[in-house]
């Protein structure tokens, strides 16, 4: 047994009408008290074309036939990759920069003892009094 839909009596004298594509599209219209172009929206809303194109389609109309545009395809979702914690996008960079450190720290030890050696030397006085 299939379901019928029900409809009022608006809804269905709607979709027994023709339109034209200015009834389903935004419009620039000028306004002479504004002196100026507005943007007009459509004369039936987004809401009442699909209330429309369900009816047709519950009633085996061609919602093109009437005068309704093409139902837009959905756009799929964008995938971004999750962005994870700070620690973890940077980890590899450290892990590089401690094992480069490690391999010059025996040159660093030697030039920091170096380094305080001479500052121990110069901060030494010249006379043994």
């Amino acid at each position: 047994m299939a379901a019928t839909k029900r409809m009022s009596p608006q809804a269905f004298a709607a979709v027994q009408k023709k339109y034209s594509p200015v009834h389903f599209s935004p419009q620039i219209v000028y306004k002479p008290k504004l002196g100026r172009e507005i943007w007009a929206s459509p004369r039936i809303s987004l809401r009442r074309q699909a209330d429309m194109r369900n009816n047709c389609i519950a009633l085996g109309i061609d919602p093109s036939g009437i005068g309704l545009p093409e139902k837009k395809e959905k756009k799929p979702p964008r995938v971004i990759p999750p962005k994870g914690k700070k620690h973890e996008r940077t980890a590899a960079e450290r892990k590089a920069r401690i094992a480069k450190a490690l391999q010059e720290m025996d040159k660093t030890i030697e030039t920091w003892r170096k380094e305080k050696k001479e500052e121990y030397q110069r901060a030494k006085p010249v006379l043994p009094f």
